[in-house]
C-alpha cells in the first residue's frame, strides 16, 4: 500500500512501505431488552449511556515509509537496493509498541514532550477537538552489500498541532530526538525536514533551517504556522513529511522517511460556516455533547435513555450507536420538528399549569437522525412516547431531586410506534434549556452540517 503524502514532491522522496492500523477497543455492547436500572445499580445517578467519555481520542495514522523500505525488505537483498558503485545502503523502521514505551520512559522529563507522550500504542495519534498530537520512534541502519548492520541511528518524533475556534492560523510545534548513534551511522549524519500543507493552506518556514547536524543527545525543534487563505466555506488541509537523513561518507546516499496525519485524511478544518468568525478545527476527533444533569435533569435523563434503548441506539458511543449528525438548514430542522411533534402529541399537563409543557423529540429536530428525516408520517410512528409526572418517580425507585421526570405514557393516549425516535413531555426550562446547549456546542466545536458527534 503506497502512503498517501501530502503531495508528490513529498512521494518523490519515498518508495513503498508497510501500514499500520491502531484498532479503538471495542465497547461492550447492550443486547437484548432494555434493562430497568434503579438507583442503587446507578451509583450517583451515572446515565444509562455509560461512562463519562475521555476527552481525547485515539485515531489511526499511516505506518511512515521509507526510501528504502522497511529493514526488513532491505536486509533480504540489500543489493536491489544500491547503485553501481554503492557499497552501502540504509532503512528505516518504525518500532513496536513495546520499544516505544520503553524509549518514552528514558526520556520523560528531557526538552521537546509533547501532550500525547504519556499515551501508549504503535502508530497513533492523540486527538481533541483543537489539537491532535503524535509521537513516534524511528531506528535507521546502515547496511552492507550482505545486509550486515553497519550502523544505527535512533530517535523519536513529536508533533503536536493546535487550532482555535475563532481563527484561521494553527500552529504546529515539532521535535526530532536523536537518542542513540551507532558505528558508521555516526560519521556526520545530518538531517533536514520538508512539510506540504495540501489545499487552501499557507505554509511558512520550517522548524530548522537546511541540514543540521545529528548526533546522540540532539534535539531540534521548531514551529510552523498555517494559515487558510479562503474566506468562504470550508477547506481541509492534508498535512504530509519527509525527513532526510544524509551522511557525509562518499558513498552514501541519502534516505527518507516520511509520513501523514490521521492516514491521509484532512489534518485541520477551516471554515466560515458557524460563528461570525471564522475558524479552524481538528475534524478526525468526533466531539461529545454532554448534558447538564445539574440544570436539566429529566431531559437528560429522558435523552440519556433513548440513545440506549431506541432501535441502533443513535448517538450513543458507548454501546455501538452510531453518532448523529448536524441539521444546519433551519427550514429542515423546522419541518423535522413539524413532523414528530405534530397535532397527535398529547401535552399531559400532571402539574396543574405550573411549568409549561412542550413536546421534547429524540434524536434533536437539528440531526440528520431526526424522525423528521426518517420518513414518518407522524410522531406517533416513534418507538417512544413520554409524559411528564411529579416527584421523580420512576420505575426502580425514586430519583432524588428531580422535581418531575418522564415515564412512558399511557397506551391509550399515545401508543408507541417503531421508528427510531422518540416525543415526551417536557418542561419549558429543561426542554429549551438542553437546545440552547447543543446551538452553543455546535459553536464551540465548530460542528458543521453533517459533522458527526456523540451525546453523553
Amino acid at each position: 500500500m503506497r502512503i498517501r503524502t501530502a503531495s508528490t514532491t513529498l512521494a518523490a522522496l519515498l518508495i513503498l512501505g508497510g501500514s499500520t492500523a491502531a484498532h479503538a477497543s471495542e465497547q461492550p455492547k447492550l443486547e437484548g431488552p432494555a434493562p430497568v436500572l434503579t438507583n442503587e445499580q446507578r451509583p450517583g445517578l451515572m446515565p444509562l449511556n455509560g461512562p463519562r467519555p475521555s476527552t481525547t481520542k485515539t485515531i489511526s495514522t499511516d505506518a511512515p515509509t521509507s526510501s528504502t523500505g522497511t529493514c526488513a525488505d532491505v536486509q533480504k537483498n540489500p543489493q536491489r537496493f544500491m547503485k553501481p558503485g554503492e557499497e552501502t545502503t540504509w532503512c528505516f523502521t518504525w518500532d513496536s509498541p513495546s520499544e516505544t514505551a520503553k524509549d518514552r520512559r528514558s526520556i520523560t522529563g528531557t526538552p521537546g514532550m509533547v501532550w500525547c507522550d504519556v499515551v501508549q500504542g504503535k502508530m497513533v495519534e492523540q486527538a481533541t477537538r483543537e489539537s491532535i498530537c503524535g509521537h513516534h520512534a524511528f531506528t535507521g541502519k546502515v547496511l552492507d552489500k550482505t545486509g550486515l548492520p553497519l550502523g544505527e541511528i535512533s530517535g523519536t518524533v513529536a508533533q503536536e498541532i493546535f487550532t482555535k475556534n475563532s481563527e484561521t492560523g494553527f500552529d504546529e510545534n515539532f521535535f526530532l530526538r536523536i537518542t542513540e548513534t551507532t558505528g558508521e551511522a555516526k560519521a556526520g549524519i545530518s538531517a533536514n525536514i520538508a512539510a506540504e500543507c495540501v489545499g487552501a493552506c499557507q505554509q511558512g518556514p520550517g522548524p530548522w533551517k537546511g541540514d543540521a547536524a545529528l548526533k546522540k543527545g540532539t534535539v531540534l525543534e521548531g514551529t510552523w504556522h498555517r494559515s487558510w487563505t479562503g474566506t468562504t466555506g470550508r477547506a481541509g488541509f492534508k498535512i504530509g513529511y519527509a525527513l532526510v537523513f544524509k551522511s557525509s561518507k562518499k558513498d552514501s546516499k541519502p534516505a527518507a522517511i516520511g509520513w501523514t496525519w490521521a492516514k491521509g485524511a484532512d489534518a485541520v478544518r477551516c471554515d466560515n460556516e458557524i460563528t461570525k468568525y471564522a475558524g479552524c478545527a481538528i475534524p478526525s476527533f468526533t466531539p461529545t455533547l454532554e448534558f447538564n444533569r445539574d440544570k436539566y435533569p429529566s431531559a437528560s435523563d429522558y435523552m440519556s435513555k433513548q440513545s440506549v434503548f431506541l432501535p441502533g441506539k443513535p448517538g450513543n458511543e458507548y454501546y455501538g450507536g452510531k453518532p448523529l449528525h448536524r441539521e444546519a438548514d433551519d427550514k429542515k430542522a423546522g419541518d423535522n420538528r413539524n413532523v414528530v411533534c405534530d397535532k397527535t402529541f398529547n401535552k399531559i399537563d400532571n402539574f396543574s399549569g405550573k411549568f409549561e409543557i412542550q413536546c421534547d423529540e429524540y434524536p434533536f429536530a437539528r440531526t440528520k437522525e431526526s424522525g423528521g428525516q426518517l420518513g414518518i408520517k407522524s410522531g406517533s410512528d416513534c418507538a417512544y412516547q413520554g409524559e411528564l409526572i411529579p416527584g421523580g418517580t420512576q420505575a426502580g425507585g425514586t430519583i432524588p431531586n428531580f422535581p418531575y421526570s418522564v415515564k412512558s405514557a399511557k397506551a391509550s393516549s399515545a401508543p408507541a410506534g417503531t421508528a427510531a425516535c422518540a416525543r415526551s413531555g417536557m418542561s419549558k426550562n429543561d426542554n429549551e434549556g438542553i437546545g440552547g446547549d447543543l446551538a452553543r456546542f455546535f459553536t464551540k466545536n465548530r460542528v458543521l452540517d453533517n459533522d458527526p458527534f456523540w451525546v453523553y
